[in-house]
């Protein structure tokens, strides 16, 4: 297994620069947020060597919505904006959402034939939940046979969202492990987002030793393969841009389950 840390914002690297050195040392590669706005090849401080980049592509946060055909403009800039910045940091994977229920025809369709245009073997699929917050929008491509459809019809590969998949499990009523364990053997994710979370639908990316994260990852690594790509995705820097140390203390625990 390898380790890496998600990096959403390119604004958060003097908090993280800092600390490079130490982070280098006990991590794998980078997840590296991309959107409109923001230079993304200040990433590449970041990177040496030792350490590799993966990519998450601009989502509806940013007016990206690959589901609704009225986005497209910006669906198209939005793919793009992440197929050149995995092109420059020389990724293999690029991480997407499907998208919102946000017009009447909002549908995977759309999905689909932007994916099938481009024919990218390094894009995945995040899972979401379909109802997050208080948004007024359904998700699509949500259920596990949604995702096997996306998979079939883009050949996308499947990232594996361990706090989305508790909020959405809550939803379906589902028992959380037994859920993860069918997402994994029906899927086949070699590459996961971990954090800590709840099941009130707000994806909290806590710490994973947060002690209120319902989420217990021993109990899911006999499900994982041997070579997957663990990416802590929690809020280790704050919205005064101050670095959170304890993120050292959930890339341990992951090196000792292992």
């Amino acid at each position: 297994m390898k380790i890496g840390l998600k990096i959403k914002y390119t604004k958060n690297l003097p908090a993280i620069l800092p600390f490079l050195k130490i982070l280098t040392k006990k991590l794998d590669y980078f997840e590296l947020g991309v959107r409109p706005g923001e230079n993304y090849q200040e990433y590449n401080q970041l990177l040496s060597d030792k350490i590799f980049a993966t990519i998450h592509a601009p989502f509806v946060e940013n007016n990206v919505n690959l589901v609704t055909p009225e986005s497209n403009d910006l669906n198209h800039q939005g793919i793009e904006l992440a197929k050149s910045a995995a092109d420059f940091f020389l990724a293999s994977a690029i991480i997407f959402h499907p998208g919102d229920q946000a017009t009447e025809n909002s549908s995977l369709e759309n999905l689909f034939q932007l994916f099938q245009k481009y024919n990218d073997g390094r894009f995945l699929i995040e899972n979401t939940p379909r109802i997050y917050k208080d948004t007024p929008y359904q998700k699509l491509g949500v259920s596990i046979n949604e995702l096997l459809l996306i998979k079939e019809k883009t050949k996308a590969n499947f990232c594996l969202d361990f706090s989305h998949a508790l909020l959405e499990s809550a939803i379906e009523k589902r028992e959380y492990y037994s859920y993860v364990e069918e997402l994994i053997k029906k899927l086949d994710p070699h590459y996961f987002h971990l954090s800590g979370c709840n099941n009130q639908k707000t994806d909290r990316h806590w710490r994973i030793l947060h002690p209120k994260n319902f989420i217990d990852y021993q109990k899911i690594l006999p499900f994982l393969p041997k070579d997957a790509l663990l990416t802590l995705e929690t809020r280790f820097v704050d919205e005064n841009n101050n670095f959170d140390q304890r993120i050292f203390e959930d890339i341990e625990f992951l090196k000792n389950l292992d």
